[in-house]
């Protein structure tokens, strides 16, 4: 009975730290989650627009954005909402 414990106790500490390599790798090297925040290279590519025309945007506070250190992040849930806001419905004929 003690193995059986032993082998399970075992198995979830495995586990345990599989888990936390996950997580840390989900991470960019500045500690953002690289799955919900992009740089400007993928921003542009998201919303199909050039690199200066992303930077427009930020400078002119069109298109929200996160600063950490000297680099400059965009939440792909806002990316999605700064589209939405421009959504026009088709006109009836």
């Amino acid at each position: 009975m003690s193995n059986i414990l032993d082998e399970i106790v075992s198995r979830l500490d495995n586990f345990g730290q599989k888990l936390d390599r996950a997580i840390e790798s989900r991470q960019n090297e500045h500690g953002l989650d690289k799955f919900q925040f992009v740089r400007v290279e993928e921003a542009a590519g998201i919303l199909g627009v050039s690199i200066p025309t992303i930077r427009l945007y930020t400078s002119k506070q069109k298109l929200r954005h996160y600063k950490r250190g000297h680099y400059v992040y965009y939440k792909i849930d806002d990316l999605n909402d700064f589209v939405e806001k421009g959504r026009r419905e088709p006109s009836r004929r």
